[in-house]
């Protein structure tokens, strides 16, 4: 392995790490995103239901009251929770755009090394086929050196 090679691979590790402690934050955004979306839905679900449900005639002015004021509190909440899904997705985001910078300069390192890998690999075939051409010139002279006498 060729020096330039050996001074890489610690970089490599490096970004390889990087990339994935990107890669589990990104995961750990896109599940709390998850979660917030469910949240929502299940709030959008209860409002759905009670809005639905109507008034009934045998009930009170006060049982009315407290169904509005239930009704407005679900949709503070449905409020609040859509802001919370909303940054859930920019976080999401920003922790993508993170991996996707990380990722990418893993995958420059790597080419860099196949780019070392293939220089050190045409370098020692050119060493092999001149240690080869020195031999079958040897071989020459020294037969062309035993014909003569």
């Amino acid at each position: 392995m060729n020096k330039s090679l050996l001074r890489l691979a610690p970089l490599r590790k490096l970004a390889q790490t990087r990339e994935d402690n990107a890669t589990q934050r990104w995961r750990e955004r896109q599940r709390l995103l998850a979660q917030a979306e469910a949240r929502l839905a299940e709030l959008r679900g209860y409002l759905s239901e009670y809005e639905q449900r109507g008034s009934r005639s045998d009930t009170g002015a006060q049982w009315l009251q407290n169904r509005h004021a239930f009704i407005l509190r679900l949709r503070q909440a449905e409020a609040l929770q859509q802001q919370s899904v909303v940054q859930a997705q920019k976080q999401a985001q920003a922790e993508q755009a993170q991996w996707l910078a990380q990722r990418q300069r893993r995958q420059v390192l790597d080419r860099l090394a196949r780019r070392y890998q293939f220089r050190e690999q045409r370098e020692a075939e050119h060493r092999a086929q001149k240690h080869q051409d020195e031999l079958a010139t040897r071989i020459s002279l020294l037969s062309a050196a035993q014909n003569v006498f």
